[in-house]
């Protein structure tokens, strides 16, 4: 007689088998995923900051990055005043170079961080804001060539910080 299956103990040893890898690998993986959710926070802010300065000197314009501990996000938008009206017939838009995203002005970035990464502190000469000009370089609000750092922080202590040096160049510490 052929019977083709398993027996039931066939079974039982292959599900404690799966139960006890399960058992060991089930707390490595938790304790992984929040080292992680940070590096790609990091890589996030990183690469947010790169597109700004690129998008800024190809297209000849003042792009801002401006970093929300409120909401857990940073947004890299175009300030050339798009939407806004030249009311002092100066030959420049009114709401160009503000700081604030209004009218029409073209989103560059916009990212949140992953679940359990907070940005925790993002400091350019004082403030969480920094304006990449034509050539690339950072500036603060003061008008004053800047660079900074962006802090990210998790539930279990660990931080990371992205530095922004006074060429342009961001780079993970």
């Amino acid at each position: 007689m052929n019977k083709n299956g398993f027996t039931l103990f066939e079974l039982l040893v292959v599900i404690a088998i799966l139960a006890i890898l399960s058992a060991v690998a089930v707390p490595n993986l938790i304790a992984w995923l929040p080292k992680h959710r940070m590096g790609l926070a990091a890589q996030n802010v990183l690469q947010g900051l790169n597109k700004a300065r690129s998008h800024a000197v190809k297209n000849n314009r003042t792009v801002v990055v401006i970093y929300d501990t409120g909401t857990n996000s940073f947004t890299a938008f175009v300030d050339d005043g798009s939407g806004s009206a030249d009311a002092d017939n100066d030959g420049r838009l009114d709401n160009a170079n503000n700081w604030i995203q209004d009218g029409s002005e073209n989103t560059v970035a916009r990212e949140g961080m992953p679940p359990g990464v907070q940005i925790t502190a993002a400091t350019f000469g004082g403030a969480a804001q920094v304006r990449f000009d034509n050539r690339g370089f950072p500036f603060d609000l003061a008008d004053q060539p800047n660079g900074g750092t962006v802090t990210l922080g998790n539930g279990q202590g660990e931080t990371c910080q992205i530095q922004l040096l006074l060429t342009g160049i961001a780079r993970i510490l």
